[in-house]
């Protein structure tokens, strides 16, 4: 097994507001033939994106467009918790298919287990688009923090 050379990538999820990266819309094709009653032919499903090797800028490209549902694990946190904060990061693998297999909290400085663990159930269920020769170990590192003035 390789192990990606992945430097801390700090992100703060609740200090900023960030959409999701989206794909770009497919172009129309018109149907080719004479137009006629009945249902337009169906184009073949697209294939599932590949992006190869996964390397830092990939690795950090697929959190920050799936930031929402990790983010959604804090907030509720803040709900019932509000000056929670911490520092978590995770470890997993990505695997041929590009699903994460082992994903576990490698270190936190959480006093409570709810967001680690919210945090881990989000990203296990996750397929990525990278295809890797052999499956690649990954840290990734996340830092929580309640927005300044949030509440005032």
């Amino acid at each position: 097994m390789r192990r990606a050379a992945i430097l801390p990538l700090l992100l703060v999820l609740a200090a900023c507001e960030r959409e999701p990266v989206r794909a770009p819309a497919a172009s129309a094709v018109a149907p080719s033939g004479p137009a006629g009653p009945g249902p337009a032919p169906q184009e073949p499903p697209a294939p599932a994106p590949d992006w190869g090797e996964p390397d830092r800028a990939k690795v950090e490209a697929l959190f920050r467009s799936r930031f929402a549902e990790v983010k959604r694990c804090y907030e509720a946190e803040l709900q019932s918790h509000p000056d929670a904060r911490g520092k978590l990061t995770l470890r997993f693998e990505i695997v041929e298919s590009g699903a994460l297999r082992h994903v576990s909290v490698a270190k936190t400085s959480f006093k409570r287990r709810d967001v680690p663990d919210c945090v881990v159930g989000v990203v296990r269920r996750w397929k990525t688009p990278f295809r890797p020769s052999e499956p690649v170990e990954v840290e990734y590192p996340f830092s929580f923090s309640p927005r300044v003035g949030a509440g005032d």
